[in-house]
């Protein structure tokens, strides 16, 4: 075993807890976009699963996939660059592991929770990880001005929030729920008495949808402008199930003179 590097060079453990935090937020960030993104054409159709939770292959492969790799870059990851920390071989601390090595250390974060114990309790910081991989964590000597790296991580996230307001939409416009209400309404006789003909019809202002195993509701309003002025429309729908399938269950005019469609 290669004799680690002197105390004075180790990452101190707030250090490292806070960017294990850091790192982690980020992959469930990542995740949970990625997620978004391959949700699918009629995702609200998609069986409910009876627990309420369900892990998909793709969140399972994507938090092995990045938690093993997250410090193959010179033995940084982002939270790491973020608290000037890195991994460093035990024999030289001036130089980051192989990617093989970040790669056999990180197999022993999936038992995190003793992983850590075994830091506090090990002279050098170490965790299980870097007795196996022959590594240290050491606080990073030319790491950037703390403003510089605050202002990195700031961004990154408000890009995932932004594109998070962005896919939102997107998946609004690719439920079986919002097609049907959209030809709803339409087709609707009520709102084309109300603003005239011909009338365009913006985006869902507001779409509720509320599902469970047994079925669910949906509930969408819509603007229409014509030549006769702007009304808008609230469409509800209900799931019927086997096949599992939107049906119409009321059209509402908001507004002035508010009317319902029985139909």
């Amino acid at each position: 075993m290669s004799t680690p590097s002197p105390p004075s060079l180790l990452a101190p453990h707030h250090l490292r807890l806070f960017a294990v935090i850091v790192d982690y937020l980020l992959i469930i960030t990542v995740l949970k976009l990625v997620d978004q993104v391959a949700l699918g054409r009629h995702w609200d159709l998609a069986a409910v699963p009876q627990n309420g939770i369900e892990l998909s292959p793709l969140w399972v492969a994507g938090a092995v996939l990045l938690a093993l790799g997250k410090d193959a870059v010179r033995g940084r990851s982002i939270g790491k660059w973020l608290t000037g920390i890195a991994v460093a071989t035990s024999a030289d601390p001036s130089h980051p592991p192989s990617p093989a090595k970040t790669l056999l250390r990180n197999l022993s974060l999936v038992i995190l929770p003793v992983d850590a114990v075994l830091m506090f309790t090990d002279p050098y910081c170490r965790r299980l990880g870097d007795k196996l991989a022959g590594t240290v964590v050491v606080v990073t000597p030319q790491a950037a001005p703390p403003m510089r790296r605050l202002m990195v991580i700031a961004i990154i996230f408000l890009g995932f929030l932004l594109a998070s307001f962005l896919v939102a939409p997107w998946n609004m416009k690719r439920s079986a729920a919002y097609q049907f209400a959209f030809r709803a309404a339409s087709d609707s006789p009520q709102l084309r008495s109300a603003v005239g003909f011909p009338f365009e019809l913006d985006s869902a202002l507001t779409f509720q949808l509320r599902q469970h195993d047994q079925g669910g509701t949906a509930s969408l309003t819509f603007e229409a402008e014509g030549p006769r002025g702007k009304r808008k429309m609230r469409i509800v729908l209900r799931m019927a199930m086997s096949p599992r399938r939107w049906v119409f269950e009321s059209a509402t005019l908001l507004g002035e003179d508010t009317a319902e469609d029985s139909r």
